[in-house]
């Protein structure tokens, strides 16, 4: 678990460094770009990202997962490499026929005001989507090996910071909407180039079309594991992606709700980063128990990454929860809905956090296909709440559906896990995350706010001043009441060799 912990620790770094830059973007987008700009060119990138996952075909997964089967040179790991790159490229030309063929129909679906901008930029999707699959291939490579904070960095920062430098060239009026926009795609093809040749140092990693090292029966397997972590991985995304790709058509304020939107789901998706981090560098040692059949490892693994998320859980919603106010402060009045949007949101954030690595474990176990049935029946329920709600209570709507569905996935799979493999996230030492969580949000709650307008010196001074006083009570709560053995020894050697990692 050592290695996992500071595996987190770093890709949390990293991460955090990414979202102070996503944050800056958000400020940025809303003072600087028409609501209607900003909720458009939010759609085209969500749209990207949902449909990259579809042209994957659980390729992504595949390479994460079945790479660490193959040792140092082995042909077949270079075979596997090629299967893997290759697939998201045939596909993205292949689907990019019906997608053109039904522009009209798609178009339609937007309201009227928006279907301009939809038209002008249709062609720029596929671009995006070839873009982004290769970027996950190398991304989900790269954490097999366990390259995950330098994948992190490349995905969170790199991109970001060009993202920065797009929107200020748009604000000094150096470039229009046209090149903002295109050029909010094309830096997608930073990445994939970085990535690779940060992948082409690993051991084995190449490129090899000596198919007839896999047998008939090798291919069969890998065919049936990455169709089922297709449909599950799309149905999740699916998922997660739903309400704002439904919020723009259904809402009579179409992209212009879609940026209230995205801004409330940037603040509470905050909270996931150390939460992603800590799945990152847990899931190849969890597979590699599993493979090994080290059932001990995998159990504690388990149990411990457990207590580990859910601290990480409630501080981060604590910390979110605690500067709300100062986040709204400091945006534009249209965007003031964000201070209920947001706590609707983390409800579903927290108890998907809160439930562990349950879809991990399932996902490398032998019932991994639970996961894709239980991700078919969930689309189904978010689609048919987005679709009653959204239109009575246009992004209210959207996060109740969003939340109602995370909530009753991740119970779902939390009661299958225990009762398959005895596993549960929840131990005796919960309780005390909990109680320290409730006096550091008691606190960072009732303390005097430093601010009375949107002045931005004193906004950030009281959200140091709060977030520090909410830390360091957490902290030492927890130090005191030792839920977790991972965070004292973190704490004893970060004391002794005076670093973090």
């Amino acid at each position: 678990m050592g290695i996992v912990f500071r595996q987190s620790v770093k890709t949390t770094i990293v991460n955090f460094t990414g979202a102070a830059l996503g944050a800056l973007i958000v400020f940025l987008s809303v003072n600087i770009i028409s609501q209607q700009g900003y909720g458009f060119i939010k759609n085209i990138t969500l749209s990207g990202g949902l449909i990259n996952f579809f042209v994957l075909l659980g390729t992504s997964q595949l390479a994460s997962t079945f790479t660490q089967r193959y040792e140092g040179n082995d042909e077949r790991k270079r075979v596997l490499v090629t299967i893997c790159a290759a697939v998201p490229v045939i596909t993205t030309l292949v689907l990019t026929i019906p997608y053109f063929i039904f522009r009209q129909q798609i178009v339609n679906l937007y309201q009227p005001g928006d279907r301009p901008l939809v038209n002008e930029y249709y062609a720029w999707l596929p671009v995006l989507v070839l873009l982004w699959s290769v970027m996950t291939f190398f991304d989900q490579y790269l954490v097999s090996q366990l390259k995950i904070a330098i994948s992190a960095f490349t995905r969170e920062v790199v991109l970001r910071l060009f993202n920065v430098l797009f929107i200020v060239l748009f604000y000094l009026g150096w470039i229009s909407f046209h090149a903002l926009v295109v050029g909010s795609i094309l830096i997608y093809a930073i990445p994939p180039v970085i990535l690779l040749f940060v992948a082409m140092r690993t051991e084995g990693f190449g490129i090899s079309v000596r198919w007839k090292v896999f047998t008939k029966r090798e291919y069969g397997e890998m065919v049936h594991y990455a169709w089922y972590h297709l449909l599950f991985g799309a149905s999740l995304n699916v998922m997660g992606f739903v309400d704002s790709l439904m919020l723009a058509p259904l809402d009579k304020s179409g992209m212009g709700a879609l940026a209230v939107y995205s801004a409330a789901i940037y603040i509470a998706t905050l909270m996931l980063l150390p939460y992603r981090a800590m799945i990152s560098a847990s899931y190849p040692v969890l597979n590699k128990a599993y493979i090994r059949n080290d059932e001990a490892t995998l159990k504690d693994l388990f149990h411990r990454s457990g207590i580990n998320i859910l601290i990480v859980a409630i501080i981060m919603s604590i910390l979110i929860g605690c500067n709300l106010g100062a986040a709204v402060t400091i945006l534009p009045p249209a965007y003031n809905a964000i201070g209920g949007l947001v706590p609707v949101l983390m409800i579903g954030r927290v108890i998907d956090m809160a439930t562990g690595l349950n879809s991990e474990v399932i996902s490398i176990s032998r019932h991994y296909k639970f996961n894709f049935y239980i991700a078919i029946v969930l689309v189904l329920i978010a689609i048919s709440l987005n679709r009653l709600l959204i239109p009575q209570y246009g992004y209210y709507g959207a996060a109740w559906s969003a939340t109602l569905s995370l909530v009753i996935f991740n119970i779902g799979k939390m009661i299958y896990l225990y009762r398959k493999m005895r596993l549960s996230p929840f131990t005796g030492k919960t309780w005390r995350v909990l109680v320290a969580g409730a006096v550091a949000a008691l606190a960072g709650y009732y303390m005097p706010h430093f601010y009375q307008t949107a002045d931005i010196a004193m906004i950030f001074i009281d959200v140091v001043v709060r977030s520090a006083l909410i830390l360091f009570l957490y902290v030492l709560l927890l130090v005191s009441l030792k839920p977790s053995t991972d965070l004292n020894n973190y704490i004893k050697a970060i004391r002794s060799e005076k670093k973090l990692f």
